[in-house]
């Protein structure tokens, strides 16, 4: 028998507005512990939020309002 990997699926929580922005907001300062600003991509915030890039989008607007609210 070969060896079989299993895929599991991240849960997706439904937040309130002010709950997820909290939550990225939270994120961003903790990945910038081990990061720079620039290297705080917003598909690596997506990835480890559990979210489509577009969501980050619609709660920041772009990426200069996301690293202003982060610092």
């Amino acid at each position: 028998m070969g060896d079989v990997t299993t895929r599991t699926a991240t849960a997706r929580t439904r937040l309130s507005k002010e709950e997820r922005r909290s939550q990225l907001l939270d994120l961003g300062v903790r990945l910038l512990s081990t990061r720079s600003l620039d290297e705080l991509s917003i598909d690596l915030l997506a990835e480890e939020a559990g979210i489509s890039r577009g969501l980050l989008y619609h709660y920041f607007g772009n990426k200069h309002d996301f690293h202003e609210a982060v610092v």
